[in-house]
């Protein structure tokens, strides 16, 4: 019910927009009469208990939410979409198992969150666990600093992370460029309990290959973990076919 409720705000339609109107069940309820004397939360409950009642199809995005379909609409929005999509599409990775692999074999994660006028950036060590639902990052550090105040106004946060460089250079052209894979996504930041910490510290320390280090589980009460849960992500890699000499 709480995704529903973020859906609605986003959208900034009237929450009877929601509602499946020509439906067999919106009729078999004479929802049509009973709405108007209905509070929003009561109204929260009737859509989350019954899917069935939700109008089709139903657009999230990162800008905004498409409900129902208007032709017009969509094109709209579809073609806004379009127009962010990566310019080199020959470097896209798209691959779910390919992201993965490349994420495992980045050292640092850059997390960025709101910080009014200017993003706030931090590179962080992290540990990873995909499996076939869902991609989280965990990263840790000392129980004070500005990216919990961030956090606690606004756990949405960008990330980034790179590896494989190198540097190709073309004497006989006096042309160079650089070699790489990177991994860019979104999703929200939260801060874990004290049960779930040792576990992510494992798996942080896994990602370093040193899941069996015998860490002092005295500091572990003045750590902070953290886990992100990957909701979109994106890769890219740029390699030469042809190298006339490297660095």
């Amino acid at each position: 019910m709480e995704e529903l409720k973020e859906w609605h705000a986003k959208s900034g339609l009237p929450l009877k927009r929601f509602f499946n109107t020509s439906g067999n069940l919106y009729k078999e309820k004479n929802l049509k009469e009973k709405l108007a004397a209905m509070g929003q939360e009561e109204q929260y409950h009737i859509l989350a208990e019954d899917g069935m009642l939700v109008k089709r199809p139903l657009l999230v995005t990162e800008d905004g939410i498409l409900v129902g379909f208007k032709e017009s609409e969509w094109e709209e929005k579809l073609a806004d979409r379009k127009k962010t999509s990566m310019r080199r599409q020959d470097r896209e990775i798209k691959e779910r198992a390919e992201l993965i692999r490349i994420m495992e074999q980045c050292d640092v994660c850059r997390l960025a969150f709101q910080n009014g006028d200017y993003p706030y950036i931090l590179p962080l060590n992290f540990g990873i666990r995909a499996d076939a639902e869902k991609i989280t990052l965990f990263f840790h550090g000392a129980n004070k600093g500005t990216k919990y105040e961030l956090i606690r106004k606004d756990n949405r946060a960008s990330f980034e992370m790179d590896c494989s460089h190198r540097l190709v250079t073309d004497e006989e052209h006096g042309n160079c460029t650089m070699e790489y894979e990177s991994v860019i996504g979104r999703g929200k930041v939260e801060i874990l309990p004290e049960e779930e910490k040792e576990e992510a510290l494992r798996l942080l320390m896994g990602h370093y290959h040193k899941e069996d280090f015998a860490y002092n589980r005295e500091v572990v009460p003045q750590t902070v973990v953290m886990k992100l849960t990957v909701e979109e992500m994106t890769g890219k890699r740029r390699l030469k076919k042809k190298i006339s000499n490297t660095l």
